[in-house]
């Protein structure tokens, strides 16, 4: 069973960045951390659920944290989140001092 970080990044003012797509065969147990390295607050949506077609947008009923103010030098933490075999952790924010990461464990499904 795989353990440890499964993905990390400091996405770009709003520009949605999947983090971490489960593989096929696999589900995961996952924890997300996002943390505000800004003196400015930044507003986060957290996404977790299949990945759209590309180009196409998240649909909002896999958003699990739908526009959360993160205070300056803010930090989020979602924990124990069950993710299916090809699902995927997406972030939005408007910040540019965003750092997140996505671990936990894998395991056959």
């Amino acid at each position: 069973m795989p353990s440890g970080c499964f993905g990390t990044a400091q996405p770009a003012a709003n520009v949605k960045t999947t983090i971490y797509t489960v593989p096929a065969g696999k589900v995961a147990t996952a924890n997300i951390n996002v943390a505000n390295a800004s003196d400015t607050p930044a507003t986060v949506h957290l996404y977790v659920g299949p990945a759209p077609a590309q180009g196409a947008e998240w649909p909002v009923r896999y958003c699990i944290e739908p526009g959360v103010t993160l205070p300056a030098r803010g930090v989020l933490k979602q924990t124990g989140i069950a993710i299916g075999a090809g699902e995927s952790v997406a972030i939005l924010t408007t910040g540019n001092s965003i750092g997140v990461r996505v671990d936990g464990y894998e395991q056959e499904a």
